[in-house]
């Protein structure tokens, strides 16, 4: 609906204000706004720029004519978006701001300047306003500007913030269709395991500093109300999730809970619950500013990688991935590099690259093997060397050590910004966790209606319990669960 040009220059750097004192032999201070006779213009541009309106401000003094405001100006100005320009005093600004004295015409009279300055001086320190800094000259502009630096503030207000809100949900759920779709199917093909109780929540550990603090109900809306309004990563995070690449840490999670908790009554009965690593994304993006969630990478793998496996010869370290002899940031992940092979036969060379095939619909699909294991890649190499038994191929491959967030997170971006035809993921995880998730399939295929149904009554009278518990309990129930 309304254009917005702006760059964003929050917080300030020195150079910006270096340049203005360059160009103008002054100190400019920002916080002692009030302290500066400066011309403040409030109007809200659609199509126009600064330099047209300043044109046209020069042209208007001169013929005595005065810009005023329209009640949908008023309007926009007050609930919408407010510009306003913060520059050096003029001879003609000096003149059109008598002018509107005169008349009667300022936008702010009296009290209403100085609340105007103490409203915009405490958005302005809260972040709450976009400032620019423009001292670029056009041949047009320079009888106006070349003497002069302005600052630009975009002052968004309380209903620009809605619809922008509605828009950010609106642009999220209209992105590209093919990136989502490689997306999903690289995400949905890495499994992770999160503890859960029997409502299939997830079990999140709450702060020791939180836990001490008496709130009532009036306090804690009054929180949660906050902390979705303010940004995300300016929220102090209360509650952690954990997500485990391996089943048998997420099995000694469960244990230690137990063990820690043993009163935990009806929710006594934790679950490890299997999930894509969609769901770990999906989180980590949505709207939970006082809650992290972190993935927790294979511990067995990473202690073999850095004390046994990083010794080997066909072992290399992407040269973007940080590790050292005692640390491994991320967990790590496997590629098999491509190698020279020659023909047992012909006696010819060729490059072999290692694909995964996946027989889908009476059609073989290729993919690009990830392994979050380093013997599944051996293991997976010693059968691709018997079906390729023509070639001489290595006993062992070349691997490629990568860690699996900055990989993703390349690959994706990659994806997004060029939309070209790449060869889909696929991830590997080792056997034990393949072994895993194969059991716990079998076993939800057993499951009847009936305990379904049972299940889901179960879930209505906990969440009645816990209704009833916060009207009769002076304590009220936690919102966080």
């Amino acid at each position: 609906m309304f254009e917005s040009y702006y760059t964003d220059f929050r917080p300030f750097h020195d150079a910006v204000f270096n340049k203005c004192m360059d160009n103008n032999k002054k100190d400019f201070q920002v916080n002692a706004i009030k302290n500066q006779k400066s011309l403040l213009i409030s109007k809200h541009l659609l199509n126009q720029n600064f330099f047209s309106i300043s044109r046209n401000f020069i042209k208007s003094s001169k013929n005595n004519q005065l810009i005023t405001r329209n009640c949908w100006q008023k309007f926009i100005n007050q609930y919408w978006q407010e510009t306003i320009y913060l520059s050096n005093i003029s001879p003609e600004s000096e003149t059109y701001i008598n002018k509107l004295k005169d008349h009667g015409l300022l936008i702010y009279k009296g009290s209403d300047y100085k609340n105007f300055l103490a409203a915009f001086n405490k958005a302005l320190i809260n972040g709450n306003i976009l400032v620019s800094l423009n001292n670029t000259f056009t041949n047009d502009s320079v009888h106006f500007n070349q003497k002069n630096v302005y600052l630009k503030y975009i002052w968004r207000k309380k209903l620009y913030s809605y619809f922008s809100l509605l828009n950010y949900f609106k642009m999220n759920s209209n992105d590209s269709l093919s990136a989502n779709k490689i997306r999903k199917n690289i995400y949905n093909s890495f499994p992770l395991f999160t503890i859960v109780n029997n409502d299939r929540r997830i079990i999140m550990s709450e702060s020791a500093e939180e836990s001490l603090i008496g709130k009532n109900f009036i306090n804690l809306f009054y929180d949660r109300y906050l902390k979705f309004l303010i940004p995300k990563n300016a929220c102090k995070k209360i509650y952690t999730g954990l997500f485990f690449i391996s089943v048998e840490d997420a099995a000694e999670y469960k244990r230690y809970i137990t063990s820690q908790y043993i009163d935990m009554g009806n929710n006594a009965n934790l679950n490890i619950f299997i999930s894509p690593i969609y769901l770990y994304y999906k989180l980590i993006n949505s709207a939970f500013p006082n809650m992290e969630f972190r993935l927790m990478p294979d511990l067995k793998e990473v202690s073999d990688l850095l004390y046994q496996y990083r010794y080997y010869k066909n072992i290399t370290f992407d040269q973007n991935q940080q590790y050292s002899k005692y640390s491994f940031q991320g967990q790590p992940i496997y590629i098999i590099q491509p190698t020279i092979a020659q023909h047992k036969l012909m006696h010819h060379k060729k490059l072999i690259n290692y694909s995964y095939i996946n027989k889908n619909n009476q059609a073989l699909e290729k993919h690009q093997a990830i392994f979050l294991n380093y013997k599944t890649a051996i293991l997976a190499w010693n059968q691709f060397k018997d079906r390729h038994i023509d070639y001489r191929l290595p006993d062992k491959p070349i691997l490629k050590v990568f860690n699996v967030e900055d990989y993703l997170d390349n690959y994706v971006n990659d994806i997004s910004n060029s939309y070209k035809d790449r060869e889909d993921l696929i991830f590997i995880p080792s056997v034990e966790t393949y072994m895993f998730i194969k059991q716990n399939l079998r076993i939800k295929s057993t499951v009847t209606l009936k305990q379904v149904l049972v299940w889901k009554i179960s879930h209505i009278r906990q969440s009645l319990y816990r209704i009833l518990w916060s009207l009769t309990s002076r304590q009220p129930v936690n919102l966080s669960e």
